[in-house]
């Protein structure tokens, strides 16, 4: 899509979802997105929050941020977070989008305009960016890197740091809250990436992303869901190879004739050569600063298994977003590595306190 260039500059809708902030004890973080937004340096944005009909005074509070000018909210039942996300897109008044979660919140004041110059000048669908994780008391926790090439095993960013254009979430029927309730803004960006849009990276980290928040999903849940997600769009054989991180030559072809050429060649980059006809996902999402044994994570797994004579499992990992734990012969607990804050703690099977370390 050809941009029109004249001396205003795009609309941007920022679309927040909240239900019960109050009851939930969100008040705070809600009100640290909102300032997040209407501190920003770009002139021309709109924030819509949606509300799913909240019931503990939540509707009363957005109403004096919005006789203070910072949004225009709607409050009405919905069926979930999707839903109202969808509510937003149809709501929504801008050229671009943006969503930002009610306890998430942009840590630069020009992440918009940042963002909107590199869609205007690549004439791109979407931008992205990398992410920052914090604690719920807004503590760093480690920043996360972002890259397209990732995608067909891997979330390949955080969509909270995703602007994209109206246009193309409407053509592409927005999030699917039909079948998904964890994994709708995976399926989104699988479409988009497979629909051969281009994006822009903005190589900025302007996102703060709360741990333990309203953004945080079940694990299981999630992954169960992009197993389906890619299921539904590639089919049975490919999804089971790419859940292991893993395509062979025929898959390779298909995705890189589907995706722009970008992505394509981003996807050699992070898919290697491991034995003829196969690729393994050797390109991670780093984290900083690097995490003992899990700053990145090998063939875009959550989990990793280590074969005595090749073939006899001795350690299994499996990770989770606060923790690594290690058993020993693939199912005998041996060793949990947890992380809380700027600590690693260490505790011999998984209970017995044998180390902690504090990163400074």
């Amino acid at each position: 899509m050809k941009s029109t260039h004249t001396n205003e500059p795009p609309l941007v809708t920022v679309i927040t979802v909240c239900y019960n902030l109050l009851k939930n004890g969100r008040a705070g973080h809600f009100r640290q997105c909102l300032k997040s937004v209407s501190t920003q340096d770009y002139p021309a944005i709109e924030h819509l929050v949606i509300d799913g009909a909240s019931q503990d005074g939540t509707v009363e509070q957005l109403e004096q941020y919005a006789r203070q000018g910072w949004i225009r909210y709607v409050s009405e039942p919905d069926t979930g977070i999707y839903d109202a996300m969808n509510k937003g897109i149809r709501l929504a008044r801008g050229k671009y989008i943006a969503f930002l979660n009610s306890d998430d919140f942009w840590h630069r004041q020009d992440a918009v305009s940042a963002s909107v110059a590199a869609l205007e000048q690549k004439e791109a669908a979407f931008s992205y960016a990398p992410r920052t994780l914090v604690h719920t008391d807004g503590s760093f926790h480690c920043t996360e890197a972002a890259g397209l090439g990732v995608f067909p095993s891997l979330m390949p960013f955080c969509h909270q740091t995703m602007f994209t254009r109206k246009d193309v979430l409407l053509r592409l029927g927005g999030f699917d809250n039909e079948h998904y309730r964890s994994a709708a803004d995976y399926d989104l960006v699988f479409r988009i990436l497979l629909s051969g849009e281009q994006g822009v990276y903005v190589p900025l980290n302007f996102t703060s992303f709360r741990l333990g928040g309203f953004s945080v999903t079940d694990d299981e849940l999630s992954g169960r869901e992009c197993h389906f997600i890619r299921r539904r769009l590639l089919g049975k054989r490919a999804a089971a190879l790419l859940k292991r991180g893993q395509m062979d030559d025929n898959l390779m072809q298909r995705i890189q004739e589907l995706v722009h050429p970008r992505v394509a060649m981003d996807i050699l980059r992070c898919f290697s050569q491991d034995s003829p006809g196969m690729y393994c996902l050797t390109y991670g999402l780093t984290r900083h600063p690097v995490e003992a044994l899990n700053s990145r994570v090998a063939c875009g797994s959550k989990q990793a298994q280590y074969l005595l004579f090749g073939f006899l499992p001795l350690i299994r990992l499996k990770r989770k977003p606060s923790r690594t734990d290690f058993y020993l012969f693939g199912f005998i607990p041996l060793l949990r590595l947890r992380r809380k804050r700027n600590m690693l703690h260490f505790r011999a099977l998984f209970v017995l306190p044998i180390l902690v370390l504090q990163n400074r």
